[in-house]
């Protein structure tokens, strides 16, 4: 199995904690090495809008429908994907959101967006 990286350089400033997002980050590749088939992990960073996104891809059979809606339900945690139901709390906690969108033929997509830092957002009040 190989891990591409697609990181977009000078992207923005998040203000995040850093050691929970190595959190995020580590649970996410742990997810998609083990789910992935044995197929490439794809990790990507980059703008959209008001937000840098990470995006951690896999090439595997990818989760069924009716399974999708549960992903990051706590309940489900150990009949589905172990740690993304604190991975999303990870996320929330850090004013982000996370998403999970399957791939057409086969795989899943991780994102986790957090808005940027605006140095004059102090001064918009």
């Amino acid at each position: 199995m190989t891990i591409e990286l697609r990181l977009q350089q000078a992207l923005a400033t998040v203000c995040v904690d850093p050691v929970a997002v190595e959190q995020v980050v580590v649970s996410l590749l742990r997810n998609a090495c083990r789910n992935g088939g044995g197929r490439a992990v794809t990790v990507a960073t980059y703008r959209e809008g008001a937000h840098v996104v990470l995006g951690v891809r896999d090439e595997g059979p990818g989760s069924p429908a009716g399974c999708r809606v549960h992903v990051f339900d706590p309940a489900q945690r150990a009949r589905l994907s172990p740690g993304l139901s604190d991975v999303r709390g990870i996320v929330i906690e850090q004013g982000g959101s996370i998403t999970l969108d399957p791939g057409r033929e086969r795989g899943t997509t991780v994102r986790v967006a957090f808005p940027t830092f605006r140095s004059d957002a102090a001064l918009a009040i």
